[in-house]
């Protein structure tokens, strides 16, 4: 059982991992399942999977338990009829109103005696009542003594919960005395019970609301500041963890400059693990941007931002409407900046979306820019970076001996160099490229080789990065799939979709997905191919997210249907594959896929094509022997072999 209470309080983050679970309990295969989700949330917040579960409404209490709660904090003097029944009326069932309501009256010494046994210490009809919890809370609030006031007002502003070193340097009080007014504010059940020793936290959101909202906005305008501050104190060189946190106060601070400078930190920070909310802060830095006069630091913030947002979108998917707009706008800051290097990224990362939306030509010709514009710097790390980059589009555009070269120089001078590897720092490109010359090599006969790279890169816990990981097991189980090793294929391909289950990105999963489907149909089992391939076209198209795989899945997929008996299924799909590779898109090696396709599905046809299928072979022999790429000349050669028997 999993229980969640306040989902309107959740984080981005944790909306987005909770609806990605709610998505997983609700489907079809989940249905034997012994998982049981309980939530709790106020009745405006209605996530969009709500409508598919069972909605249980708390109504207030009844007259009967309303009279039980108020019992239990009055007693039964009779002489607080009156106001009991005022109470009732007042609160209509809300137990936290009755709650604060006999709070309010014994601190304001209209009540006397203890718990469960007061008496009246003034005339009931005399005794004013708050019309709202609000009310009666803010009453509660402006009571308390100046020190437990600033204190509890200061909390506010930090938070729900709080680590009582950073409350601590915000009211600048000594440790006894902070202790001393948070015991009493515990006491007056404004804050929870003492829970971890360097923690506090607010009995009820709602407390924490009025708390911050009942205070002057100049007020809470410097405590945001000072908390900002002193996070920045507390966490020194680590600041960069609390990044969407400082974003959070400088902006209500008011410091627009500060909140957009850590709302960038914050957008490339989440961008893998939760992009919509990389999003959020990156779009949040040109809002803030647009109100102060421009600067060198706001063009360099307006640039990365929107960088940010391309590799965000190469990840989870963009429309390329929006791309190409994000595109213009940061080349125009890059050239008022005058800064060839922050061209050079913005380059990569627009390419590589272009790439990975199917235009791979597009792609390289990015890529070569940024690689000259590299080589104008002193700065290997730089240069390493656009290299390997390099090496990727090369693959994609199937210059198979170019990526193979370009990688193998770049690995050669990340060994060379001394500094080279800890200027390139937590970067994943070094994994990356070796990822690139292990698939070229694959690609060009040396799969023996390609696996040894491949399992090397794997055995180096340094290597880093779910995505890397996630993608030397993808390349691993192609790599494997194609020297006939399936047992190894399958597992490494399962292990892939796991990780990219894990890390959300639709990219990750259509990769892993077009990977492992090959492996699976390869190894017999149409029917679990044609859902993997199935699920990851839609996805891929739905996101906008791996279209350079879309003619390899359909090609896949056509000889998935037609192992079904579905030769109608098989050609439509391949009429679609044949139709992106006329218009050049998706990686070039997915030709070959498609034509290995066509002359099985023509080859299984009551009366076959012959001069259809000699056509669909020479085109395979003629496309891999420019390319060099051995796998399909190989393929070809299975085929003829087969047709001959």
């Amino acid at each position: 059982m999993l229980w969640v209470e306040d989902l309107h309080w959740l984080d981005p983050a944790s909306e987005a991992a909770l609806e990605m679970l709610t998505e997983r309990l609700l489907a079809p295969e989940s249905a034997g399942s012994r998982a049981l989700l309980l939530a709790t949330t106020r009745p405006e917040y209605r996530p969009a999977w709500s409508a598919r579960v069972e909605r249980l409404s708390l109504a207030p209490l009844a007259a009967q338990d309303s009279s039980t709660l108020l019992d239990d904090w009055l007693g039964s003097d009779p002489a607080l009829a009156p106001l009991r029944a005022r109470i009732e009326a007042s609160a209509r069932g809300n137990p936290l109103f009755v709650e604060e309501i006999v709070r309010s009256l014994v601190e304001r010494g209209v009540l006397r005696g203890e718990r469960g046994a007061y008496a009246p210490a003034a005339p009931v009809e005399e005794i004013a009542l708050p019309e709202t919890v609000q009310a009666v809370l803010a009453s509660r609030i402006d009571r308390l003594s100046p020190r437990d006031k600033e204190v509890l007002q200061a909390a506010a502003v930090v938070g729900r919960d709080m680590p009582t070193e950073l409350l601590r340097v915000v009211v600048d009080l000594p440790g006894a005395d902070l202790a001393a007014s948070l015991e009493r504010l515990a006491t007056a059940e404004l804050l929870a019970p003492a829970g971890p020793p360097a923690e506090c936290a607010f009995r009820h959101p709602l407390t924490q609301e009025v708390a911050y909202r009942t205070q002057l906005l100049d007020r809470r305008r410097r405590t945001h500041g000072a908390v900002a501050r002193a996070l920045l104190t507390i966490h020194g060189s680590a600041a960069p963890t609390q990044a969407a946190l400082l974003a959070h106060h400088f902006e209500e601070a008011g410091e627009p400059l500060e909140a957009a400078r850590w709302h960038e930190h914050a957008g490339r920070r989440v961008a893998r693990s939760d992009p919509a909310d990389g999003v959020r802060h990156c779009r949040r830095v040109t809002q803030l941007l647009a109100v102060l006069p421009e600067s060198r630091e706001t063009l360099v913030l307006e640039l990365t931002s929107r960088i940010a947002r391309l590799e965000i979108g190469r990840i989870a998917g963009i429309e390329e409407r929006e791309s190409q707009g994000l595109f213009e706008e940061a080349r125009a800051v890059a050239e008022r900046l005058g800064d060839p290097r922050g061209h050079a990224f913005l380059l990569t990362s627009y390419g590589r979306l272009c790439g990975l939306a199917g235009d791979v030509a597009q792609y390289l010709a990015c890529a070569e820019r940024a690689a000259e514009l590299a080589e104008g710097f002193d700065d290997a790390a730089l240069a390493f970076e656009m290299h390997v980059v390099l090496a990727h589009a090369q693959l994609a555009v199937g210059r198979l001996e170019p990526a193979l070269a370009i990688a193998a120089r770049a690995l050669a001078e990340l060994a060379r160099l001394v500094g080279l590897r800890e200027a390139v720092g937590p970067s994943t490109a070094p994994a990356f490229c070796r990822i690139w010359w292990a698939l070229a090599s694959a690609y060009l006969g040396n799969a023996a080789e390609a696996q040894a790279g491949l399992e090397a890169l794997l055995a180096d816990e340094k290597h880093g990065g779910l995505e890397a990981l996630c993608g030397t097991h993808g390349f691993l189980c192609e790599v494997l799939r194609l020297r006939g090793d399936l047992a190894g294929a399958l597992a490494h391909g399962r292990r892939a979709a796991e990780l990219a289950e894990e890390r959300g990105s639709p990219f990750s999963r259509v990769e892993a997905a077009a990977f492992l489907g090959a492996a699976e149909l390869t190894a017999g089992d149409v029917a679990t191919a044609t859902r993997t391939l199935e699920t990851a076209l839609a996805l891929a198209r739905a996101r906008r997210a791996a279209l350079w795989y879309e003619p390899r899945i359909l090609a896949t997929l056509a000889d998935a249907k037609r192992a079904a008996g579905d030769r109608p299924g098989a050609r439509a799909l391949l009429a679609e594959a044949r139709e992106s590779v006329e218009r050049g898109l998706g990686w070039r090696l997915s030709a070959c896929d498609v034509e290995l396709a066509r002359v099985r599905l023509l080859a299984s046809e009551p009366v076959p094509d012959r001069t259809a299928i000699e056509s669909a072979l020479e085109s395979v022999e003629a496309l891999a022997t420019e390319l060099g790429a051995d796998p399909y000349r190989r393929s070809a050669a299975r085929e003829r072999a087969r047709l001959a028997t």
